[in-house]
């Protein structure tokens, strides 16, 4: 549930963090950036999937999501009051 609600909010904030005049160019590298990343999840929840049992791949999903929230809470710019 708080991954539906999280990942929504998330896209908005990325397109907020770039100038008018680049936000669709930034927003697709970040995404693209992001998408390159999660090339190595599969193999990593394989990994801990057979050796460790399925609570460790619950675990390693909440630990990434609470890893971004985190990074976005204490490096994100503050968008609030920005002229756009």
């Amino acid at each position: 549930m708080f991954i539906w609600c999280f990942a929504p909010i998330l896209y908005a904030y990325t397109a907020e963090c770039f100038p008018t005049e680049i936000r669709s160019s930034g927003t697709g590298f970040t995404y693209g950036i992001g998408r390159l990343a999660n090339t190595a999840s599969p193999l990593v929840i394989a990994f801990l999937f057979s050796n460790y049992g399925y609570l460790s791949v619950f675990a390693y999903i909440a630990a990434c999501w609470v890893a971004v929230a985190l990074a976005v809470g204490i490096l994100g710019p503050l968008t609030k009051h920005q002229t756009l």
